[in-house]
């Protein structure tokens, strides 16, 4: 994540705005713009569609690792499968973009899985509502063909950021 005026053009905003502080030497308050977003990285596209099909209400910087190998890590996903939609990403710099083909085959898979051997496997974790709300998801997900909007009138981004 990268919270900047000076923005990589291959990376995805997120949010834009600007940072207000008390300039206490000088008894004028301090103004910063920045704009936050994250690397335009197709591992970090696949958590996004993740975080959605989970529905994760906390997915924020310091949760996405990186080892010493490259591979991502996105751990913290205690705030997931609420049947109320309560995404909460520091990932919707794909917002509304058409999701790629290898993903829409995934969410094919998942949305058949779901109904034989793992809704079954799910069933002592999740109850019914919240199997069924992860089911909508997948559905509504393979129908938009896009990555998610954030929904209106929902604290889209988490707190704190990183």
């Amino acid at each position: 994540m990268l919270a900047s005026t000076q923005f990589p053009a291959d990376w995805k905003a997120v949010a834009r705005g600007t940072i207000v502080a008390d300039g206490e030497d000088s008894g004028a308050d301090l103004e910063q713009q920045v704009v936050v977003g994250h690397a335009a990285d197709n591992r970090l596209a696949r958590v996004a569609v993740f975080d959605a099909i989970i529905n994760n209400s906390d997915r924020k910087a310091g949760h996405l690792l990186s080892d010493s190998a490259g591979r991502l890590w996105a751990i913290d996903h205690g705030i997931s499968f609420h049947p109320e939609l309560k995404l909460r990403t520091m990932l919707w710099g794909w917002a509304g973009e058409p999701l790629p083909d290898e993903i829409i085959d995934v969410l094919k898979r998942l949305d058949t899985e779901l109904r034989s051997a793992l809704g079954t496997e799910l069933e002592p974790y999740l109850d019914a509502a919240e199997r069924a709300a992860l089911t909508d998801r997948i559905r509504q997900l393979l129908r938009d063909s896009r990555f998610p909007q954030p929904t209106p009138g929902w604290p889209v981004l988490p707190y704190p950021l990183f």
